[in-house]
């Protein structure tokens, strides 16, 4: 299946053939700069693309192709007779870029080997600053200069704001929620201990007020004051769990983690 929005799932059918581009490779560079696409990328789900001969590279299923066109442009085929999706390649080669705002990015193996747990110096790890340079390099356009030149002024101050962000969001935040805003970007964290985290953090601060404000706006006359407390406290559980879990879990399918 596809979306408009660039958000693909793990295709899993064979039915759709692989589907060239309509402008073929012409050159070697270009066919080089089409195989640095292999591998697996985030859509969020994991998508592996392999390389497709003269016509870049396509994913697993055959289902999808990508293209390089001159100046990093990226072009996306989805399914027989689809639409095709425009973006370009990030500075490094580890996101597409698209168009529409979405973001795909390239699923690395010492990510795979960090994930488990762990502290993250700075509230932003090294590839999520780089998706902050890059969205600060398509925003500002500095006449005369290339983008790896514009990407030599940007990267200081955003590497200086990410040194400092975890000081002065303390400064003006409780620690619990800071902890919590941290723990949403810790890239080497697993999610489920990211869940454990954050839900220890909403318990404490949200659940017993959000509990009594229920309590004493609902009545249920067929309950007891302990009863209706037990009965919201157990509401409001499930409530806090889903939104953590989903939080977290729709977090993990961007490129920030």
């Amino acid at each position: 299946s596809s979306s408009s929005g660039l958000g693909f799932g793990c295709v899993r059918s064979h039915t759709y053939p692989f589907l060239p581009i309509s402008q073929p490779i012409q050159s070697t560079r270009e066919a080089m700069s089409s195989a640095s696409l292999v591998g697996c990328w985030e859509t969020p789900c994991r998508v592996f693309f392999l390389e497709g001969g003269d016509s870049g590279v396509c994913s697993e299923d055959g289902s999808m192709s990508m293209v390089i066109e001159e100046g990093k442009q990226v072009v996306l085929s989805v399914g027989e007779g689809g639409a095709a999706f425009r973006g370009r390649l990030s500075f490094d080669g580890s996101r597409v870029i698209w168009d529409n705002g979405a973001v795909w990015s390239r699923q690395t193996s010492q990510k795979d080997l960090d994930l488990g747990g762990g502290e993250q110096p700075n509230l932003l790890s090294e590839g999520q600053a780089a998706v902050i340079v890059d969205r600060i390099n398509e925003a500002v356009n500095i006449w005369g200069l290339s983008e790896e030149m514009e990407r030599s002024i940007f990267e200081p101050p955003v590497q200086l704001v990410n040194e400092n962000l975890k000081e002065c969001l303390r400064s003006f935040m409780t620690e619990d929620w800071a902890v919590a805003i941290e723990t949403l970007l810790n890239e080497v964290m697993d999610p489920e201990a990211k869940i454990a985290a954050i839900q220890d953090v909403v318990n404490k601060q949200l659940r017993a007020p959000l509990t009594e404000a229920l309590n004493g706006k609902i009545d249920v006359p067929v309950l007891s004051e302990g009863m209706e407390e037990r009965l919201f406290s157990t509401v409001v559980d499930k409530v806090l769990d889903a939104i953590v879990s989903n939080a977290v879990l729709n977090m993990e399918k961007t490129v920030f983690v």
